[in-house]
This record gives C-alpha cells, sequence and structure tokens, in this order.
C-alpha cells in the first residue's frame, strides 16, 4: 500500500509488472593464443675460385754468337739486323 500512495496513478489500478530489461555491460579481457613460426637456418658455404699461381723452373741453354763484323746483315751485339735482310 505503501508504495501506492506514491504514484501518481490512480488508487483504483494496479501497476503492470514488465519483464525486466537487460543492460550489459562489457569487459574485455585479454588471453594469450600462441603462434608458432618455425625458423629455419639454412648454413649455405659458397665456393669461390681464388687463384694460387705456382712457378716451375724450366732451363734453356742458349748460345749467343757475336757473329763476324764484316757480314753485312748482323749487328755487332750478334742479333739480326731489326729492319730485316739487306737494310741497314
Amino acid at each position: 500500500m505503501h508504495r501506492r500512495h506514491h504514484m501518481k496513478h490512480c488508487h483504483h489500478q494496479h501497476p503492470v509488472i514488465c519483464p525486466p530489461m537487460c543492460r550489459y555491460k562489457d569487459t574485455y579481457v585479454e588471453r594469450e593464443v600462441p603462434y608458432i613460426h618455425p625458423m629455419i637456418t639454412i648454413n649455405r658455404q659458397h665456393v669461390i675460385n681464388k687463384p694460387k699461381h705456382y712457378y716451375e723452373p724450366i732451363t734453356q741453354n742458349v748460345v749467343v754468337d757475336p757473329g763476324y763484323m764484316n757480314m753485312p746483315n748482323q749487328m755487332p751485339y750478334g742479333g739480326m739486323n731489326p729492319y730485316g735482310y739487306g737494310r741497314r
């Protein structure tokens, strides 16, 4: 009765009770989800060509003949005339 007394409705009417309404207050909580990323390490060895020089001694026997000074096609040091045969 006390409740009806504060209502501004007519005193002869009974109030209608509606079904309750829902009001949502959402909050969020983080949850870890594991993601697996396989990492493959590939060790690569590259071959590069590096020259390595070997020196093989070769012995040659050479005869140096100074020749005769009276021959017209030869130089005094024993070599041939750089201009060919017959020229001076």
